[in-house]
């Protein structure tokens, strides 16, 4: 692929050694934030390529091919624990999809909705446990909004008065 001015492109560089950054992306799209598969050989990414942002999984290191996980928008993806299933946010829904694997291809199946948050999520706000089986969001309390701020001025000589 050609260069491009983009800043956003994906790269993997080794934690342990040394060793160069390896290029997972090169476009000029925005493709951030990325996840590996649990068994290192996939990366999970949103990319607003198509107009608006949609999950996409590339090989790594850099096999060839690409993958549309999502439909209808996408951001913030996580795989289970076991590589089976790959969450992502759309819009308050989180959302999962079934992926199967077959040497250097995937496939995916129909996505469904796991959970609706009625407040708003922040950026990637959210995990699992271990077995896959229960989430944490970190989300604000839509009716926290409207709550009032009190504001304490001179606090230090109130209580030296008691």
């Amino acid at each position: 692929m050609p260069e491009h001015d983009n800043s956003e492109d994906l790269f993997a560089a080794p934690v342990f050694g040394e060793g160069e950054p390896v290029r997972i992306t090169n476009s000029p799209h925005h493709e951030w934030p990325a996840t590996f598969s649990p068994d290192g050989r996939w990366v999970a990414y949103d990319s607003q390529e198509s107009g608006r942002r949609e999950i996409y999984v590339v090989p790594f290191p850099g096999l060839g091919g690409r993958w549309q996980a999502s439909s209808e928008g996408g951001r913030f993806p996580r795989w289970s624990p076991d590589g089976k299933r790959l969450y992502f946010w759309r819009n308050r829904t989180l959302m999962e999809v079934p992926v199967r694997g077959s040497g250097n291809t995937l496939q995916f199946g129909e996505a469904r909705d796991v959970l609706n948050v009625p407040g708003r999520t922040g950026w990637n706000s959210y995990g699992m446990n271990a077995k896959g089986d229960a989430f944490l969001v970190l989300a604000t309390d839509p009716r926290l909004a409207q709550a009032p701020i009190s504001l304490f001025v001179n606090w230090q000589d109130e209580l030296k008065r008691r």
